[in-house]
């Protein structure tokens, strides 16, 4: 009797830990607002409206996600895979979990991952692109694709066979297309300046090399190295670009080139300048001479006395004293 007790408690043991183990597997997984840059929404799949959210949102199933045309986001998937969202995107979680999928119905997506995913599905424009990479650009522009390989590679799924873009290289899919190519990325520029980490007082004028490829460049120059708050970004059309009416601080900035195929290749690292506004002005007026001096806010004001100054109004006074004391004794 006491034998089948401890044979049932052994049993419940063992069933309870298999369903401890199997529960995460069967319920719906999510992915996580990592990091945000401005104001980022969310459309949850049985609502009809935009919501504002934040940083650690998580992010169920069939749950939409949009970037204003000035917000950054990032999502971060199975603690493995990020999802860089660009302004102006909006981005569905279709899946995740082992099996990921994500469909991109506007704007640009960056995907960045420290290891090769798996079953990693991106889809857009009526095509499936399963991501076997760890850095790749992709966009959907007017519902046509335009995908960019850093590393590693893409194959597009067809109905008859897959297509491949391998690293370093890039293709525009249009919906129905078949005949797909691909075209090299274009390089980076070189930044010219300012130099890297150099200091700015007055205005700023960022300058770059051109590329025989490119027929537009992307700036971005943002006040933290991962691009979050972006200060500025937007495609040029030359090789140097001002910026205007910022706050003072450090400030990181990249360019990359943009191909005749509408193809974005890959930023060079990012170089940072700090900008500090100029010296204040105080201005000393004696008399009817005016003198201009440039001090910094915490210099020490106080005049240094002239060599002699004190010695020549001592006498001064002495002879006062003894004066007054002779006009005494004469009255």
């Amino acid at each position: 009797m006491r034998i089948n007790k401890i044979n049932n408690f052994t049993r419940r043991s063992v069933f309870f830990l298999i369903s401890l183990f199997l529960l995460p597997l069967g319920m719906p997984a999510s992915a996580l607002l990592y990091q945000a840059g401005g104001s980022i929404y969310c459309m949850e799949e049985k609502d009809s409206t935009w919501k504002n959210i934040g940083k650690g949102f998580e992010i169920q199933t069939n749950t939409k996600i949009k970037t204003d045309d000035k917000s950054i986001a990032v999502i971060q998937i199975n603690k493995n895979v990020n999802l860089y969202m660009r302004s102006g995107s909006i981005l569905q979680i279709t899946a995740a979990g082992q099996k990921t999928a994500v469909t991109l119905i506007q704007g640009s997506l960056h995907v960045t991952s420290l290891a090769y995913v798996e079953d990693f599905i991106v889809s857009g424009a009526m095509r499936d692109l399963k991501i076997d990479s760890k850095n790749c650009l992709i966009k959907n522009m007017n519902n046509i694709l335009l995908v960019s390989v850093f590393d590693g590679r893409v194959t597009i799924k067809d109905r008859e066979k897959g297509y491949v873009i391998s690293q370093g290289n890039g293709s525009s899919i249009a919906p129905g297309q078949s005949d797909l190519q691909m075209f090299s990325l274009p390089y980076p520029p070189v930044v010219e300046y300012p130099e890297n980490k150099s200091v700015i007082t007055s205005g700023i004028d960022l300058k770059w090399t051109g590329m025989n490829e490119a027929i537009l460049y992307r700036l971005e120059i943002s006040r933290d190295k991962d691009f979050i708050n972006m200060a500025k970004a937007e495609e040029v059309n030359g090789t140097s670009c001002g910026l205007d009416n910022v706050p003072e601080g450090e400030y990181f900035w990249r360019v990359s080139s943009i191909s005749r195929k509408n193809l974005e290749g890959i930023f060079l690292d990012s170089n940072t300048f700090v900008l500090q506004k100029g010296s204040a002005s105080l201005t000393i007026t004696k008399k009817e001479e005016v003198k201009n001096m440039t001090v910094s806010s915490d210099e020490d004001l106080t005049r240094e006395p002239i060599p002699g100054e004190n010695t020549k109004n001592s006498i001064i006074f002495g002879t006062m004293i003894l004066l007054s004391i002779i006009i005494l004794i004469v009255l």
